[in-house]
């Protein structure tokens, strides 16, 4: 390899860790930003309300899985209960955070869709 070659590629390495390839709660959260608009956008007939929690970060009664999932992220685990009800677990990932108090158990952030909408959430 020629000397140009190595200096170049560890330009390139030096300019992803800068440029974000760290991540953190900053990087988390512009992703979600980027993931949230793109949804919103895809959707002109989206509920304004529906759109300005989204943008919050927040979750709303009646919204759909692919709202939620626009909103807070690819869940972690997916149950189904019943036929008609199904259970979302999330990590401790940026937009949720997880509860924990001294000597419990973490309490990840679930959703809980019934016929397909939004009817409950803890996070």
């Amino acid at each position: 390899m020629t000397r140009s070659f190595k200096l170049g590629m560890a330009a390139v390495c030096l300019a992803l860790v800068l440029g974000g390839c760290a991540g953190g709660l900053e990087g988390d959260k512009q992703a979600a930003i980027k993931r949230i608009e793109a949804y919103i956008a895809s959707q002109p007939a989206l509920d304004p309300e529906t759109a300005s929690e989204m943008r919050a970060f927040r979750l709303r009664n009646g919204m759909t899985e692919a709202e939620v999932r626009a909103t807070w992220g690819e869940p972690e685990e997916i149950l189904k209960a019943y036929d008609n009800l199904t259970e979302w677990r999330f990590s401790c990932a940026f937009p949720h955070l997880c509860r924990n108090r001294p000597g419990e158990r973490v309490i990840k952030p679930n959703a809980f869709f019934i016929d397909g909408k939004l009817g409950r959430w803890n996070n």
